[in-house]
């Protein structure tokens, strides 16, 4: 099964619309909870060094660390607050978007003028800090890559925290906020995927379709006919050679009996990695064959359907 099915966040995140940065925030909160519950000496760890060691509790003391989101204040709604003692915190959290105007100003202000003797303005963000048309910088900035690693270095015994933990780092790197390290395979890899790239070229032209390259951030792949088919594989699923019409109008998945409707086009997939073809392990003859058995019946299907 696909990682974005086996990940609650991922799935989630899909149907939360505009609520992208809310989402985020709301969840990163929901695993500092956890480790504060289950987990104290990780969350003192990861408390420390968010706060740029300024927050440092006695693992007994840590179930009394108060994590809230999105309070109100006479100077607006920080993303993040916590409380602890003679501490309080105002962590503002951006992913795409900007700082407000005087956004970070007015928090700073509102800390400092009430009676705690240690107050901090933290900030966590995908990019570098820009901090606009406030004209303080915060006491701490953080980004999202340095929470990934601090979160994948953890080594918990707890079950729960471990779960999710590792969710919310699959979130993460689906998310954008942060990536693997590049790894020495990475030069066979291409070479790799190049080839792969060729053989469906070629197909392509050995069974006479015109195409064209279509290449994105997040997928490399080939227009058919003057666009109405694409083929291709994006990125984050290598081993899938997707086929799909631009379009399909609002048909459902009776209508067809080979590949699926979905986002109103019709879909037909090549699993490299499935065991039933064993195609890396194919000689490369082999190999084009399934790609033009697979580009063949696909175009012909979709030909058929889309009369």
């Amino acid at each position: 099964m696909a990682q974005e099915q086996n990940n609650v966040l991922i799935q989630l995140h899909n149907l939360c619309g505009k609520q992208d940065e809310n989402f985020i925030t709301e969840s990163f909160v929901n695993l500092l909870r956890l480790l504060r519950d289950y987990d104290s000496i990780n969350a003192s760890l990861i408390l420390k060094k968010i706060t740029n060691n300024l927050l440092c509790t006695d693992d007994s003391n840590i179930s009394k660390v108060d994590i809230n989101t999105q309070i109100t204040i006479d100077s607006g709604r920080p993303d993040i607050e916590i409380r602890f003692g003679d501490y309080i915190i105002f962590i503002e959290v951006k992913v795409k978007s900007d700082f407000g105007s005087t956004q970070l100003d007015r928090y700073n202000k509102y800390l400092k003028n009430i009676n705690h003797k240690k107050t901090s303005l933290i900030t966590i963000t995908k990019d570098p800090f820009k901090n606009g048309s406030n004209s303080i910088k915060p006491t701490n900035l953080v980004r999202w890559h340095e929470i990934h690693s601090w979160l994948i270095e953890l080594h918990t015994k707890n079950k729960i925290v471990s779960y999710n933990i590792n969710q919310f780092v699959e979130f993460m790197v689906h998310r954008g906020l942060s990536m693997d390290y590049v790894k020495w395979e990475m030069t066979e890899g291409l070479k790799s995927f190049k080839n792969l790239m060729d053989m469906i070229g070629e197909s392509l032209s050995s069974l006479q379709f015109r195409f064209k390259t279509a290449v994105a951030w997040e997928w490399y792949g080939y227009y058919i006919d003057e666009s109405k088919y694409w083929i291709g594989t994006v990125f984050d699923k290598p081993h899938i050679i997707l086929f799909h019409t631009e379009s399909f109008g609002n048909a459902d998945n009776t209508n067809v009996d080979v590949g699926v409707i979905a986002n109103s086009r019709w879909e037909n997939r090549l699993d490299l990695s499935s065991e039933d073809i064993h195609f890396f392990a194919c000689s490369k003859e082999s190999q084009i064959s399934l790609i033009d058995d697979f580009v063949k019946k696909s175009i012909n299907y979709a030909t058929k359907i889309t009369k």
